[in-house]
């Protein structure tokens, strides 16, 4: 499998510039705590998106498999059909939006992988991703959908000054974070870890122009970094799973993010 260019997270116009402050909350909230906090991920199918700009789709579904721990595997591939084919959500390089694909969720939802297995369990390609559900796997994702309690739906889109806090904020509650950012420089290469397979140099690897969406499961204070889980399958960054520092999260890196829950 070739190494991913462009995961598929729609950047926006400006990219935001970081916030002077972020740094004094983020120190000042690791002071106050100093832990730890790993969401239970498994057992879980490993998720390869391939060459199908469909990472925000598969963040999003391994959020709901760790929050629904009853349901079974999801399935991005039918999630990023609605949203780019019907939902018309997808920018002209199918990239795709954290907005767009929220409201797919709230509305088709997403099916389990049973019922639009496509892939079976191979690399994601371009031919998988224009297969058409079935009528039965869009009658399972409208089951599956991120529902309303009273007036809001059951995710909450997060905000800085420190992107750190508020993903940490939201791990402590059992809530997984879905976070939109900047790939730094040497992603397709896996050359942007470090030894501990943590990205923390931004002088060295500075964030790019491209756009990638990861599911964020834990965090370790003594370390001061953030846990990401990847859809570039097991042959990649460290079986799938490496970690962004907090001074990388709060320099203008990340874009977008949110948290889900029950």
């Amino acid at each position: 499998m070739s190494a991913v260019a462009n995961p598929g997270f729609a950047l926006a116009e400006a990219p935001p510039t970081p916030s002077p402050g972020a740094p004094l909350i983020r120190a000042s909230s690791v002071n106050a705590t100093i832990s730890s906090h790993f969401l239970d991920t498994a057992p879980r199918r490993t998720v390869a998106q391939g060459d199908v700009q469909c990472c925000v789709s598969c963040a999003l579904g391994s959020a709901l498999e760790i929050v629904h721990r009853d349901w079974p595997a999801l399935a991005p591939l039918f999630h990023y059909f609605v949203t780019a084919s019907i939902n018309h959500g997808a920018d002209s390089n199918g990239f795709l939006r954290l907005d767009d694909a929220l409201a797919t969720l709230t509305a088709q939802g997403i099916c389990k992988h049973s019922d639009h297995d496509v892939d079976r369990d191979q690399p994601y390609t371009l031919p998988m991703a224009a297969i058409r559900p079935s009528p039965q796997a869009f009658a399972d994702g409208a089951q599956r959908v991120i529902r309303r309690v009273l007036m809001r739906f059951q995710y909450q889109r997060l905000i800085g000054p420190s992107w750190s806090k508020a993903v940490r904020d939201q791990l402590r509650q059992n809530r997984p974070a879905v976070i939109g950012f900047r790939l730094p420089k040497g992603y397709a290469a896996d050359q942007f870890l470090d030894a501990r397979f943590e990205w923390s140099d931004l002088q060295r690897f500075p964030a790019s122009d491209s756009g990638h969406c990861v599911v964020v499961t834990g965090y370790d204070d003594s370390r001061t970094a953030l846990q990401v889980v990847d859809s570039q399958g097991v042959n990649r960054l460290g079986g799938g799973t490496w970690w962004m520092g907090y001074r990388v999260a709060d320099a203008g890196v990340i874009q977008d993010a949110c948290s889900i829950f029950v």
